[in-house]
Formats: structure tokens, sequence, C-alpha cells
């Protein structure tokens, strides 16, 4: 995530640097302190706990914010229909609901940034197709990345039908 707040802006001549690095428990603490507010977000569909394996916080002098994690969850995928099974297609998505109401934030695709990655590990789908959607839902900012996929059909007749 990125944004901008005129109260985030620093002199780089006060820190002789260029940017600041922040943990995301010590911006919290930082925001907290100076009355900032920063784009708190539900994952919407998301099933349990999140794992983080890093969350950081970049500011510039300008007061420009960039919000970087790495996270593993579970999410659901309640629409799955399983009749064509195992020729089908399916859709997922990844839904993100703004915290703030819209007169502070508002989503916006960062262009040419959302993309499905050439490997995603997942010897059972090939991903067809991607996009996001920016909605608004009762004065909250959503986003949401979806992608459709086919199941990998060679998958199921080596590791099913064959054995069987």
């Amino acid at each position: 995530m990125e944004w901008k707040d005129a109260a985030l802006a620093f002199s780089p001549d006060t820190c002789q640097c260029d940017s600041k690095l922040f943990t995301v428990d010590n911006f919290i603490k930082f925001a907290q302190e100076n009355g900032i507010r920063w784009p708190v977000f539900n994952v919407f569909n998301q099933q349990g706990r999140s794992w983080f394996q890093a969350q950081l916080v970049t500011l510039r002098p300008d007061g420009q914010a960039t919000y970087v994690e790495r996270v593993s969850a579970t999410l659901q995928a309640p629409e799955f229909n399983f009749t064509d099974f195992p020729l089908d297609e399916q859709h997922f998505y990844i839904r993100l609901a703004s915290v703030l109401p819209e007169e502070y934030f508002v989503y916006a695709d960062l262009e040419g940034f959302s993309e499905v990655g050439k490997k995603l590990g997942e010897e059972e789908w090939i991903v067809m197709d991607f996009e996001t959607v920016i909605d608004s839902q009762d004065g909250h900012s959503h986003f949401s990345f979806d992608f459709t996929a086919n199941r990998h059909l060679t998958y199921y007749i080596f590791r099913i039908f064959l054995p069987i």
C-alpha cells in the first residue's frame, strides 16, 4: 500500500537519511503518538490467523508512505462449483476492506503492480486470468484481486486415475 500524508513528512537533515524504515509495531506506535491515521484493513475472506514473515513501512521526506507485508493465510473460496470436476474452472479472490471510512482512505490499483506469478507452486491449477476491482460498500473502500484457474488435467490423470 502507498499513501501520502503531510503529517508523515520530515526533513532529511534531522536524521541524515533519505527515508525512514519502521517495523509495523514501531510505525503504529509512532502514528498513535503523533495522531496520524494509517490505512488499516481487514482481509474479508480470511479463515483463521495470519503468519507474517515481514511487515515494513517506509517513509519519504515528502510524507509518502509505503507499507509492504509478506504473509501466509488461508482464504475462503465459497463460490466453488464442482459440477464439471475435474475439468472445472474456479474463481478465487483476495478481498481487502478498509477499516476507516472513505473520507480518510480510498483504495486505488497500483498500476502495473498487481499480477499473478509465473510459478505459483500449485501443480493442480493453471491460472488463466486475473483482475483487480475497487469498489465502495457502506462508505468503506474495498480492493479485490480476483483470478480464474482451471484444473491441471494431467495432475489428476497421474495422481488419481492411473494409480486407481
